[in-house]
């Protein structure tokens, strides 16, 4: 598959009367051609910095931004604003449409802008984007006439008037009925089908659901991925919930997470690197019964069953290890709260059991 977009440890940092406040913190992030990807998190988590990190509206503190062939670091700022007009489909938060000038004309703007369809053809193109939103109707409309939900609308279809390869939408359906709101995941949705690459940042986790693939911006680092795969019969809202409450760690090579016969506090999954899993054996080395690596996790057992750590974990020599910790307590309720996710956990439990004995 095509790569679309590529973070490489991107940090985005912002100096504050406060002090210094980190919006995103060292994000790696891959998206391919033809991916509708959406971001959810909690109001502050970095959703909009990442967006605009990815437009070329901003520039990231650390770290590397590459779109397509195009390294976004290496453009001056006026070669930025023109990749920008040609290759970014963009619908942000705060977007404004001009109120001197109709529906059509705004649409029609945006080519204007990019020259990237002839002047003969722009009205019949700015009248069909407007058509894929439900908004061909009010072509002659001054913005001033329209809803909230309506202006929204006429922006999206803006942003698409170049027909650009990548879109980023900053909450899409705000302002939305249920109906309109669904029409609009659908056009995203055809767009990914068409071979566009789709990131759209959104609070609404029922629409999110339907996205092919969903990833959760908490405290400034794009935590999902891992949350995702290895808890995946959670539903979007019960993994943002997870995902406010993980905590990173990081632990050196060769370093212990957990210890065999200690108390059990907390549930850990793997962002990267490899975990051994070992046994205490009397009157001779530890045996290792697994190698556990990114998107997997442990520390279940001793959770789910009330015991002491049945087996000691420790960061591969090799690799070292990053994990995200979630408290027991907050553990307990996730499963009491997603049946599918206990029985899966019971599932592993199981076999997990069954591996040692047999080791």
């Amino acid at each position: 598959m095509t790569v679309a977009l590529l973070l490489e440890a991107v940090v985005r940092g912002f100096d504050t009367p406060a002090g210094r406040e980190t919006a995103l913190k060292g994000v790696d992030f891959t998206v391919h051609a033809g991916e509708l990807i959406v971001v959810v998190g909690k109001s502050g988590s970095g959703k909009s910095v990442l967006l605009h990190l990815v437009a070329g509206l901003d520039r990231p503190t650390a770290g590397r931004i590459q779109v397509g062939e195009t390294q976004l670091d290496t453009l001056s700022d006026r070669a930025l604003t023109r990749w920008r007009r040609r290759s970014v489909g963009l619908l942000l938060q705060d977007h404004q449409l001009l109120p001197g000038l109709s529906v059509l004309h705004n649409v029609q703007l945006a080519m204007e802008f990019a020259g990237l369809v002839a002047a003969r053809e722009r009205v019949d193109q700015a009248r069909e984007r407007l058509a894929d939103v439900g908004m061909l109707n009010y072509e002659r409309a001054r913005p001033a006439r329209l809803s909230v939900g309506q202006r929204r609308r006429v922006a999206l279809a803006q942003a698409l008037a170049n027909d650009p390869p990548l879109v980023l939408a900053d909450e899409p359906t705000l302002g939305l009925d249920s109906v309109r709101a669904a029409a609009v995941f659908r056009l995203f949705s055809r767009l990914a089908e068409a071979g566009k690459t789709v990131i759209v940042a959104t609070r609404d986790y029922e629409l999110a659901g339907r996205a092919g693939r969903a990833v959760v911006l908490a405290d400034g680092e794009l935590i999902g991925e891992h949350v995702t795969e290895a808890l995946a019969t959670l539903d979007l809202v019960q993994l943002n919930a997870a995902a406010e409450r993980l905590r990173p760690l990081r632990y050196a090579p060769g370093q212990i997470i957990v210890r065999q016969g200690e108390r059990a506090d907390r549930f850990f999954i793997i962002a990267r690197g490899e975990a051994e899993v070992l046994i205490d054996v009397p009157d001779s080395p530890p045996v290792r019964v697994n190698t556990l690596g990114p998107g997997q996790y442990f520390g279940e057992v001793a959770l789910v069953r009330g015991t002491q750590r049945t087996a000691t974990v420790r960061a591969s020599d090799q690799t070292g290890l990053d994990v995200l910790a979630l408290g027991k307590e907050v553990f307990g309720q996730l499963l009491d709260q997603s049946e599918p996710t206990r029985e899966r956990i019971d599932t592993v439990i199981r076999e997990r059991v069954a591996n040692v004995a047999n080791a």
